[in-house]
């Protein structure tokens, strides 16, 4: 009999162990390899999120505060910067363009930012895909996925004492018309809505605007640096955000690498509990096969080790081969449906997508199994 059909009929016989032997390990692989991905796409989003920001201004206080309130548009408390100071930082000729953010209250879409019509210099995400820019104080630019449709009003929200959720809709009497939509992003701008800062001021019956952070697109590299270094002399926070990107990566580190270990560590006890349970599965075939007449055991009886071991491989690596490519077919389909369920959690988009990584995993993977596939061969009895 054909070498390939007798390993087939050993899986064959015994349909309920080789049905949890693929499941299982088709499981496990599944997990590790939809765990790696969604890590590394939020990692990628994130960093894109941070693109459009090339420095950012702040008072005294918290760099992370400042990249989550400003690039994330998280719910951070942040200090007003210094009218004096805001007077020197825009006099100076390294700066191309520059835009103050002022931050409080909200849409229905999400929060509402109060601006320059410098923030819409600078490069994708302050580009439009509808409309045009605000010229009056009652005039709204919203972000791609609000729902607010060009030359809608809206009245903005009020919102709790910590910038969160909304407490009602009437709460400013102020009017804005949405005159424009910007493009899609992939980011938390997406959901924002941009209005005059003076407008802002307006509402909370301030006389000077309170700007919050400023964002600062430098002409040149070494203007960047000047100018934070500058900035930090005079006080203030000054940071790049793609360099605290770099620190948060670096400082997430380890507890992903414990997270990715302990995955490897979970699949290598599944598939130690699999070789043992193929050796036993194994083991009773050939006790069945010794107490059935005419069956494929009856070969000459030189090449009988020869035999029964080559067979003995086959189930043995076919079984968890399959359990892998289920796997790696499964995190195919996951990732992307747990990658929408976090942007819906984040507020950005998250592309999350099986990539040559979990492809050179799933080939290691495969060799591991060849080798340990020779197991339960070796522990099998001799035709």
């Amino acid at each position: 009999m054909n070498i390939f059909q007798s390993g087939w009929r050993i899986i064959r016989r015994q349909p309920n162990s080789s049905i949890a032997v693929v499941l299982i390990l088709g499981i496990t692989t599944a997990l590790g390899y939809t765990i790696t991905a969604v890590e590394r796409g939020v990692r990628q989003s994130a960093a894109r999120a941070a693109d459009g920001f090339d420095l950012l201004v702040g008072a005294p206080g918290s760099s992370t505060s400042l990249l989550l309130a400003t690039v994330y548009l998280r719910v951070a408390t942040l200090d007003t910067l210094p009218e004096t100071s805001l007077t020197a930082i825009l006099t100076d000729n390294g700066i191309r363009t520059a835009a103050p953010l002022s931050f409080g209250d909200a849409t229905d879409s999400g929060p509402l930012v109060g601006t320059t019509g410098g923030f819409f210099d600078r490069g994708k995400i302050g580009v439009l895909s509808e409309g045009r820019t605000f010229n009056q104080p009652n005039e709204a630019v919203v972000g791609y996925r609000s729902p607010a449709a060009v030359g809608s009003k809206f009245r903005p929200i009020h919102t709790d004492a910590d910038g969160g959720e909304p407490q009602n809709a009437t709460g400013h009497a102020f009017e804005f018309t949405v005159v424009g939509r910007a493009q899609n992003t992939g980011t938390a701008w997406d959901y924002a809505t941009l209005v005059p800062i003076e407008a802002m001021a307006k509402m909370h019956y301030q006389a000077v605007p309170a700007v919050q952070a400023l964002v600062i697109s430098p002409r040149s590299v070494a203007d960047a640096y000047r100018l934070r270094h500058v900035l930090r002399k005079g006080g203030l926070l000054a940071v790049f955000p793609a360099e605290l990107l770099v620190e948060f990566d670096a400082l997430t580190e380890g507890p992903r690498t414990v997270i990715k270990a302990a995955a490897v560590l979970l699949q290598t006890l599944v598939l130690c509990g699999i070789l043992v349970a193929l050796g036993l599965m194994l083991r009773r075939d050939r006790e069945q096969l010794h107490s059935l007449p005419n069956s494929d055991a009856e070969i000459d009886t030189q090449a009988a080790h020869r035999y029964g071991f080559r067979r003995t491989w086959i189930a043995a690596f076919s079984l968890p081969s399959v359990g892998v490519a289920i796997g790696l077919a499964v995190s195919g389909l996951s990732a992307p449906l747990l990658g929408k369920m976090v942007s819906n959690w984040a507020g950005m988009d998250i592309s999350c997508s099986v990539s040559v990584a979990e492809l050179q995993v799933a080939v290691g993977q495969l060799i591991v199994l060849a080798v340990a596939a020779l197991l339960p061969s070796l522990a099998t009895p001799k035709l």
